[in-house]
Formats: C-alpha cells, structure tokens, sequence
C-alpha cells in the first residue's frame, strides 16, 4: 500500500503512484472505448450538451505524444490543450485544477508508461457552441482552487481526495441548466440522463464509515450488491489501492456533508 498520498516524501515524478492517482480519478474508464485498448479514447460520453468522446491519451502521435509535462499540467489546471483551446467539462478539470504539482508530476510520469496506441478518436457531436463554453467558464470555473485547503486535519486530507482527484462532485452532484454543479447540493446525487448518480451523503446513503471504507476497498455494497461500470474502475485501480488511512480520510469527509 501507498502512504498518504498527500504528504507522501518520496521524489518527484513517481509512476507508481500516479498510477494510483489515475485509477483514483477514473482515467482509463472515460479513455478506453469498449473492447478498446487502454487510454486510447473513443468512449463516448452522453450528455444534454451533446456526446463527447473520450480522447486518446496513450503517448502515441494520435494521442499526447507531442506534449511535454507543461502541455499536461496546463490542461489539468487550465482546462485548455497545448493550442489553447478550451476543452468541454466533460473533462474535469475544474477538479484536476485542485491538485498539488507533486501529484501532478506523479500522474505526468505514469502517463509515459502507458502502452502508445494509434486510435484517431473522433470529433464530438455537439449541441452547444463555444461561446456557451466560454460562458460556462467565466461561470462555472476557477483556476488553481482549492476548495480542499480551508478544512482542517483528516477532512482537509479526504476533501483533497474527493474534490481534486477522484472529483466525487463532478459525478454525485446535481448541476444547474448550464452545466455548473450545485454546491449547495453536494454528493446529493442526480436523476439526469444518461446516467443517473445515487447520493452518496450519509443521510441518503445510511451507510457506516466502516461500510462505505470496506465497499471502497472491494466493491461489495452492505446489502450484497456489487459494483461495476465506471466506479468499478475507480474502486479496482483506485481506491483499493489506497492506504487504509486515505481510504478513510476520504469516507469520513464525504459522510460529513
């Protein structure tokens, strides 16, 4: 097991735990088209705003090849490609934007391990412009935030886990007509297509911290059900992988919404 992904000493640039880190934010679910090889894109991702398509991010010249560590720590913390062009928040990076430059790095240096994959991903369908995008970002985004750093102790530890690197929200919360999640309703779930998200409050859920850390590290649910799809991922290769500590850190921090 890891130790404390946040104050973790060891040197900078680590693939072992920005693997970690990968499977805690869900990358290679939201990059991985079914049937598809890892990280190399195509899956789709449907939304009132139109269908986005996962892109490739294996170190192919159809992926992130051409990309240095700046390209990729600009697009976490600004949202925009190594061209400048905004990315759609399908993408989370108003998320991403949260995380320290070390675990940036971590994640950076897990990214070149990745087997390259030649996967020209298509363009996505969309509804909306990007005037709307910009709206959206003037609105719905801050750059570098750390939402994480005004909690104190073991919840500053477990808000960093949830806001910035598996970015709970992004999935539980419900969002307003343009796409900005409801901070007053955070983890209180949504009905909205195409996937509707549960809550995962410790009033609507009334699940344990002992339940939820165990469900966290194998996937099995208190009532016997067992989970799969895109939180499949984020337990498989995520937070099972964490340590005991972290695993709890970031229980006991969303229960205490």
């Amino acid at each position: 097991m890891l130790s404390l992904l946040l104050v973790l000493t060891a040197s900078a640039g680590d693939p072992k735990i920005g693997e970690v880190l990968a499977g805690l934010a869900g990358c290679e679910g939201c990059h991985t088209e079914e049937g598809g090889k890892p990280f190399a894109g195509g899956y789709p991702v449907e939304t009132p705003f139109g269908t986005f398509y996962g892109p490739n991010i294996t170190p192919d010249a159809t992926g992130i090849k051409g990309w240095t560590e700046a390209d990729f720590v600009k697009a976490m913390r600004q949202g925009v490609s190594p061209e400048n062009k905004s990315y759609w928040p399908t993408f989370p990076y108003p998320a991403y934007t949260q995380m320290t430059d070390e675990d940036l790095g971590h994640l950076w240096a897990y990214m070149q391990t990745i087997e390259p994959v030649a996967n020209e991903v298509r363009a996505h369908d969309m509804r909306k412009t990007r005037f709307e995008l910009g709206v959206w970002r003037r609105l719905g985004f801050t750059e570098g935030g750390r939402s994480w750093e005004i909690e104190t102790g073991e919840h500053a530890r477990g808000a960093y886990l949830a806001n910035a690197v598996a970015h709970c929200g992004e999935c539980h919360t419900p969002r307003n007509m343009i796409g900005i999640p409801k901070s007053d309703l955070q983890f209180k779930g949504h009905e909205d297509p195409p996937e509707p998200s549960p809550p995962i409050t410790k009033q609507e859920l009334g699940w344990s911290v002992s339940e939820f850390v165990s469900f966290l590290e194998d996937g099995w649910a208190p009532d016997g059900d067992v989970v799969g799809g895109q939180m499949g991922h984020i337990i498989r290769d995520g937070t099972a992988k964490l340590s005991a500590e972290d695993r709890r850190a970031l229980v006991e921090y969303i229960l205490s919404r």
